[in-house]
């Protein structure tokens, strides 16, 4: 036995191990009908729901306390931009909506990454078919990825809720960004 481990009393140094616990990340999509999503960095916990709405507004209590919950080491926002069709009211509930996001992750100061749609989705969307629609797309690689999961918002859903799914694929970016890897498994 050698001198450092006796003067802590082990044995040897096979009996120290540091464990740490898996880190939390968090994707969002921040549309109205959007979600919110929270993968652990050994992909062992995957939480997640729509984006919690009261009325037509976002519920920030709710998220707040989705965060608070996961308590994050890094959240990445998708920073999509208004469509030209788009009305203007739907341009500004976006850009509200995105807003009050940037804002609650500031104000809990959480490191945040904004990742565009094209960004997350090249990475995410590799070995689907790329003659099928985006949301077709996404969920192919949510259930390929995640096979025990049910991504709709609800049971009475007849199929799976766009933004979990979106939220879903942008947090395991974010793991895989954060991991160091960007490759599909």
């Amino acid at each position: 036995m050698n001198d450092a481990a006796q003067n802590i009393g082990l044995d040897s140094y096979e009996t120290c191990s540091i464990v740490m616990s898996p880190m939390k990340i968090v994707g969002i999509d921040p549309g109205a009908c959007g979600g919110i999503s929270s993968i652990s960095t050994d992909q062992k916990d995957l939480s997640y729901c729509a984006m919690p709405v009261i009325g037509k507004e976002i519920d920030v209590n709710t998220i707040v306390n989705f965060l608070m919950q996961d308590a994050p080491q890094m959240v990445y926002i998708e920073h999509s931009q208004a469509i030209h069709k788009m009305s203007a009211r739907s341009m500004f509930s976006f850009g509200k909506n995105f807003g009050i996001l940037i804002g609650i992750v500031s104000a809990m100061k959480l490191p945040f990454c904004l990742v565009k749609p094209k960004v997350w989705q090249r990475v995410m969307f590799a070995g689907t078919d790329t003659s099928d629609k985006p949301k077709s797309r996404a969920a192919c690689a949510a259930y390929r990825l995640f096979p025990d999961h049910d991504f709709r918002a609800s049971q009475r859903c007849k199929k799976e809720h766009d933004g979990i799914v979106d939220a879903t694929l942008i947090a395991e970016y974010g793991r895989r960004v954060w991991m160091g890897r960007n490759t599909f498994q």
